[in-house]
């Protein structure tokens, strides 16, 4: 599997590199992917196809922001319009402390 990361085969026990890349997203820790992969490799890899088999959405989401800061590209970094809106307006603007 390693050769196939860097790039020596094209493909061992019926995996290639993106099917391995996909796997690691899913199961490995962020600082792991970069450590074996490369920042650069990363960039490479994640592709479109990538990002549609990631599963579930919210590791879809995480791994595009990431990449988005990698890359270098604008990123929308609240969520005001989303489905938190109630809960971080509660957090934000909770009058817990002034109640007697």
């Amino acid at each position: 599997m390693l050769a196939v990361v860097e790039g020596k085969l094209e493909s061992a026990a019926g995996f290639d590199q993106d099917r391995i890349f996909l796997r690691c997203l899913g199961w490995a820790p962020w600082y792991r992917i970069i450590a074996l992969w490369g920042v650069d490799k990363v960039k490479a890899l994640y592709t479109p196809k990538i990002t549609r088999a990631l599963f579930p959405r919210e590791l879809r989401i995480h791994y595009d922001f990431a990449l988005a800061v990698l890359r270098r590209e604008p990123v929308s970094t609240s969520e005001w319009g989303s489905e938190y809106h109630k809960q971080l307006q509660n957090a934000f603007l909770s009058n817990r402390w002034y109640r007697p």
